[in-house]
């Protein structure tokens, strides 16, 4: 089962609660109205609108406005959830499953959405913000395609520049924290991105000194110190060779 739901229009949290089902072996109801976004811990079989599905530990999902929902429990079964509803305008525009594994993502969203739990009657306006965070990510793991072990190393050299960008890190520093060969992580970069390593490093640095140009008087013999170019003049011949302007021009 499928449904497409809107994520481009923040939610209203009408509920957010953590629930422990199953102290009666079976349930059955209905949410009329709202819309439920659920991630679990147990395993159980359950009927939405008579078809069956199948519940296991690490799963989330979501049940439309007035779907019925039998469950069948074999133990006290712990999950949280929101019930959430959106303005009349709100147009849906992402499919998801009724039913689908998080993966290694799981405790990381659970604890998010954990938090919109606390937040909702403290604090409503950042519970339904943190909400509809959790809902942006579900959508995008629900419809992400299975990242190869390349596609996966590829997307942490990425990460791992932008946290040490400052640090002068060269093409060769990457990949020994990577823990592989200089020539085996660029050939990777220009399959999955058509530009070797070395240019990712450097569109990087160049992103973040045209930002700190134009956002901040910061001298750029600092701006350069900052993003771990060897001189000034390093920078400026950097900039003049992408943008055609000089760092003052720029600014």
């Amino acid at each position: 089962m499928e449904f497409t739901i809107p994520t481009q229009a923040r939610p209203k949290v009408a509920m957010a609660w953590r629930s422990v089902h199953g102290n009666s072996g079976a349930e059955s109801f209905r949410v009329d109205g709202l819309w439920g976004m659920h991630l679990y811990r147990y395993s159980c079989e359950v009927r939405m609108d008579g078809v069956p599905l199948q519940i296991r530990p690490g799963m989330a999902g979501f049940t439309p406005p007035g779907a019925r929902m039998d469950y069948r429990f074999s133990e006290p079964s712990v999950h949280v959830f929101a019930h959430l509803a959106w303005d009349a305008d709100a147009v849906p525009d992402v499919n998801v499953p009724a039913l689908f594994s998080v993966g290694a993502d799981f405790e990381l969203v659970w604890e998010r959405l954990e938090r919109v739990v606390g937040w909702r009657t403290t604090d409503p306006l950042r519970a339904e913000i943190r909400a509809w965070d959790v809902l942006l990510s579900l959508a995008r793991i629900a419809n992400r395609a299975p990242e190869t072990a390349q596609a996966n190393l590829v997307n942490t050299a990425l990460s791992y520049i932008e946290m040490h960008l400052s640090e002068g890190i060269r093409a060769s520093d990457v990949a020994d924290a990577m823990g592989v060969s200089r020539s085996h992580l660029n050939r990777l970069f220009l399959a999955q991105t058509g530009a070797p390593l070395s240019r990712a490093i450097l569109d990087r640095r160049l992103d973040r000194a045209l930002h700190l140009l134009r956002s901040t008087d910061m001298p750029v013999k600092a701006i350069a110190a900052d993003l771990g170019y060897t001189d000034a003049q390093h920078l400026n011949k950097h900039v003049r060779a992408v943008t055609g302007k000089s760092p003052r021009e720029s600014r």
